[in-house]
């Protein structure tokens, strides 16, 4: 079994594995950065740590919340060291899951908004679906974005 971070993005569920998760903030000042992709929110300051932050909303379309106040930040690490800031609007919870079981998300399916490459697969939560994202493709389709250039 493994554990996933529960979050939310307007009514629907993403889960991020917990192993990449360096820490949840709640939303602090994030400085924008001219001539960047919308998605990319700006740096804010961790500690000394200067860190980029992606708006996931805004990554998959969506318009940001009225007010961001209530929003959290989770730092995630890639495996070569690397972090980021992730933008959500809540984090609900940390839950099991067998990512053996993950369902895959068929051509068609409801990968509510992200890419079918960067989905993992879709947990049954009880009565919730959550969309279980991959942060290692997810944080190297940001870059290449962030660079001009979009991963196939």
């Amino acid at each position: 079994m493994s554990r996933i971070v529960v979050l939310k993005l307007d009514q629907e569920r993403y889960g991020i594995p917990i192993e990449v998760v360096r820490e949840i903030l709640p939303f602090s000042e994030i400085t924008p950065v001219p001539g960047t992709p919308d998605f990319f929110a700006g740096f804010m300051n961790v500690r000394g740590e200067l860190v980029a932050v992606t708006s996931l909303r805004r990554f998959i379309g969506k318009s940001e919340p009225e007010d961001p106040r209530s929003s959290k930040i989770l730092v995630v690490a890639s495996e070569e060291g690397g972090i980021q800031g992730l933008i959500a609007d809540d984090v609900t919870s940390i839950e099991e899951v067998s990512l053996d079981s993950l369902q895959p998300v068929e051509d068609g399916a409801n990968s509510a908004g992200f890419p079918k490459g960067l989905v993992l697969g879709i947990a049954v939560l009880g009565e919730n679906l959550v969309v279980v994202l991959d942060v290692e493709k997810l944080l190297a389709e940001s870059r290449q974005e962030e660079l001009g250039q979009r991963v196939p």
